[in-house]
């Protein structure tokens, strides 16, 4: 295992790419075959106005089409939904206007919300130092938790955790590796990490690490139905091209950099360092699937809802694209109570370490280079490294990503969306 690639570091790549100002693809710049084509006036007409009306058209006709049909589905089923699904259900008004007509996110984060709402407020009568590995920009922990509460924010992405740190909740925001947080063990009462650990390769060394640094832990991952339960995959394999279907789940997994894994083998690793208090899995394939189909139709594979689009259904499409959003959501989280558990795209842990031995008092963090811990000016006690703040953010970096912080660009980060993840 040590000889395999991570595929956690091409993030590091994009936020070099960042650095260097060369933004992610946009669907607003002319490809030069179509400017010579068209001309540059008649290619922004077909990109900024006849494509995204088409789109708008064919993803109100699905949602339509498909709203009929999981109605008739659900008036024969006629069950009471579990507890998980009404609290899913409770949760969905709080993600329409961040992803308008994005069922996968709408629906899975309903979800998550939904276990997180239940286990929080838990988890906050008893402790109060909570470290949230990977936080983005922290749209979903503020949810959770009270402007009172205090956590630390982990993220490589400065970009992201300058969002997270504005939240009222974060009470510090930390740059550094999250797959070796620069944290000393047994620091922390509780660790969370929301949709990480599935661009994570070394699953088993990374929870073996968080295990030391706090005594409960909170977090979530995706299985292999996740790339599979995508409508190409989908379909090429009820079609009976299973390589192909194999292929395609494949390719969408690398290019989403994330490393799935069964939840069988997911369940092992998880046991070798933790005890699980409870773990919920939802969102079936074929749930999943249908939730797809809307993000096929938009041209993209994960959050957020690609700009234009999201402009049009948040303005002159409201009255039609958030109602539909809400009842298409609502459906699919009840129609997915009736699916077959074993296929579930997502699952959510609450564990208790195996290895935790509360530290003395003193600061949390440690050298990212030697591991020895730092003075309060943050400065290493045993190597001597000093580390800085820009931009109200501590980057606690190694050596071989300093450039990170060299290369972060406040200008771009100011441009970056409050939700963007």
């Amino acid at each position: 295992m040590s000889n395999v690639k991570e595929i956690n570091l091409g993030y590091v790549d994009h936020l070099r790419r960042l650095n260097q100002g060369a933004s992610s693809p946009d669907d607003s710049a002319a490809p030069r075959s179509l400017r010579l084509r068209f001309g540059l006036w008649r290619y922004a007409v077909l990109n900024n106005v006849v494509v995204p009306a088409f789109t708008a058209f064919g993803v109100v006709v699905l949602g339509t089409t498909l709203t009929v049909w999981l109605r008739l589905y659900l008036l024969i089923k006629r069950d009471k939904p579990s507890q998980l699904t009404q609290s899913a259900l409770d949760c969905v008004d709080e993600f329409l206007t961040q992803y308008p007509f994005h069922l996968y996110p709408i629906v899975c984060k309903a979800f998550e919300l939904a276990c997180l709402g239940r286990q929080i407020p838990e988890l906050l009568k008893q402790h109060t130092r909570f470290v949230e590995i990977a936080i983005g920009e922290g749209t979903l922990s503020s949810r959770v938790f009270p402007k009172d509460a205090t956590v630390v924010g982990l993220d490589l992405s400065p970009y992201s955790l300058k969002k997270a740190s504005e939240k009222a909740h974060v009470k510090r925001a930390v740059v550094c590796d999250c797959l070796a947080p620069p944290v000393r063990e047994g620091s922390f009462d509780v660790l969370i990490a929301n949709n990480f650990l599935h661009h994570v390769t070394k699953k088993e060394e990374t929870l073996a690490r968080w295990s030391g640094i706090a005594a409960k832990a909170v977090f979530n991952e995706n299985s292999p139905t996740w790339a599979s339960g995508w409508p190409r995959p989908y379909m090429l394999r009820k079609l009976g091209r299973k390589d192909k279907a194999s292929d395609a789940a494949d390719g969408i997994e690398k290019m989403s950099l994330q490393s799935l894994e069964p939840k069988q083998r997911l369940d092992e690793y998880v046991s070798k360092s933790y005890k699980v208090d409870e773990c919920v899995s939802y969102m079936s394939e074929r749930t999943f699937f249908y939730c797809g189909l809307f993000s096929w139709m938009m041209r993209c594979y994960g959050p957020p809802t690609p700009a234009k689009l999201k402009g049009l259904f948040l303005t002159k499409l409201r009255g039609i694209a958030l109602p539909l959003s809400r009842d298409l959501a609502k459906l699919l989280i009840r129609y997915d109570q009736h699916q077959d558990r074993s296929t579930d795209s997502f699952i959510s842990y609450l564990c208790t370490s195996k290895n935790y031995v509360a530290a003395r008092e003193g600061n949390y963090l440690v050298c990212a280079h030697c591991r020895q811990q730092l003075s309060e000016a943050n400065v290493c006690a045993g190597c001597g490294r000093e580390y800085s703040y820009t931009d109200g953010m501590l980057f606690l970096l190694p050596e071989e990503l300093k450039d990170l912080q060299q290369g972060y660009n406040q200008e771009l980060s100011l441009q970056t969306p409050k939700e963007h993840l």
